[in-house]
């Protein structure tokens, strides 16, 4: 099982740094954006004050808007294999947004959360 989720590990890697990677390459229009998300997050963060609130919403704002499909919530539990292929599950917090988005989420996730 181990060796499984190393493979698994190394696949979605080099999916997500892959700049082929089909997913962020669809054009899509929606009304919730990572941006959104994000000024979400940090509205309802509990560990910051105001002011360091309205310095990352600062900086949330100068960020590219995208125009592209993110996943939102990509990581390992997510991902399937399926009779020789990988699926792509959980499109609940699927968003517009840029490439850099899922791969910044989907790193810290990883990286800081412990999702294996």
């Amino acid at each position: 099982m181990r060796n499984c989720r190393k493979q698994l590990r190394k696949y979605l890697i080099n999916l997500i740094f892959n700049s082929k990677c089909s997913i962020n390459k669809i054009d899509f229009t929606y009304n919730y954006t990572y941006k959104k998300d994000f000024e979400h997050h940090i509205s309802e963060c509990k560990y910051l004050t105001d002011n360091e609130k309205e310095i990352i919403k600062k900086i949330i704002g100068k960020l590219p808007d995208g125009s592209k499909l993110c996943h939102g919530d990509f990581h390992p539990g997510n991902v399937m294999y399926y009779e020789g292929k990988y699926y792509i599950i959980d499109w609940a917090l699927g968003m517009q947004g840029t490439m850099a988005y899922d791969v910044a989420r989907t790193v810290m996730m990883m990286k800081y959360v412990g999702i294996q």
